[in-house]
């Protein structure tokens, strides 16, 4: 008869069975964390194992977002604007090369520096009033046109424009935009500016008559001083009138046919003369009529 394992010999050869290590024991039920990054890299970038037709979308859609990202960035590169960054305390973040053009100073210079740091200190005051408004308000922004100082020193007028950033959670980051140096637009600009007013002021002052006639309605649209005086009439009681309003027709249609004649090229020699005569007679007719009138208003006083 086999003899029974005693209570503690049954305890000892327990002991001795080798126990599975927790680990061991959970790899039996799931994968370890390994296991998974592994297969997901494989899944993603399709390095491991055979491509599925998922992870050959993911690449696919990988490559046409870093063949968009190249042609951005080419894009970007190469322009002839500035185009920058600056996050929510204005601090410029990126600045592409074109500012070493329009400023003077390479893209690094500028990183950690703001905008104002770059403009003179009352134009600097002047833009930040303007600008803060719209930083509080999250808008975006155009043709802002801003000075500021080149490298060297010189001054450079830009025109701005630019729209908020915002990130995934939606909290406001900065602003990214564009600025175009319009410094020979501006100095063009002036230089008319400066240019019309020096011939008004030779108009004005010359001692002789100056008009100006519109080409459509051959009315007035301009006289200078020596005009008025010669006429005698001020300005005002000029511009919007033609001969017809001063002169009697035949004069007035001689005029008209005169203007008719500068207009094909044919010039018109004794102009003054003529329009002095004519404008003598006419005074003495209105001068005339005048009297007549007067001459009449008393008779039936009287």
């Amino acid at each position: 008869m086999a003899k029974k394992a005693s209570p503690s010999r049954a305890n000892r050869t327990a002991k001795r069975q080798p126990k599975l290590p927790a680990a061991r024991r959970s790899r039996t039920t799931q994968p370890s964390n390994r296991q998974l990054l592994s297969s997901l890299r494989t899944e993603l970038t399709g390095k491991q194992g055979p491509r599925t037709g998922r992870s050959q979308a993911i690449n696919q859609t990988e490559l046409a977002l870093q063949k968009n990202e190249r042609r951005f960035r080419t894009l970007v590169e190469t322009t002839s604007d500035w185009v920058w960054e600056i996050d929510e305390h204005a601090v410029f973040t990126y600045s592409n090369p074109k500012i070493c053009d329009i400023l003077g100073y390479e893209p690094e210079e500028v990183l950690g520096k703001t905008p104002f740091d770059l403009m003179p200190p009352e134009e600097a005051r002047r833009i930040g009033d303007l600008f803060g408004p719209i930083a509080a308000a999250r808008q975006s922004f155009s043709c802002i046109e801003s000075v500021y100082l080149h490298k060297d020193g010189h001054r450079i007028v830009l025109e701005c424009g630019g729209v908020p950033v915002f990130d995934g959670a939606g909290m406001f980051r900065g602003y990214r935009g564009i600025d175009r140096d319009i410094t020979e637009r501006k100095q063009a600009v002036e230089e008319t500016r400066h240019n019309q007013a020096l011939l008004s002021s030779i108009i004005e002052n010359i001692p002789h008559m100056i008009f100006v006639k519109d080409a459509k309605t051959l009315k007035f649209v301009r006289f200078n001083q020596a005009g008025e005086q010669l006429l005698g009439y001020p300005r005002e009681e000029l511009i919007g009138k033609s001969d017809y309003d001063f002169f009697p027709p035949e004069v007035a249609k001689k005029f008209h046919d005169d203007d008719q004649k500068v207009f094909h090229g044919e010039p018109v020699i004794n102009l003054m003369d003529a329009l002095r005569r004519s404008l003598q007679s006419a005074k003495k007719v209105h001068a005339s009529a005048r009297s007549k009138h007067n001459t009449h208003a008393k008779r039936r006083t009287a």
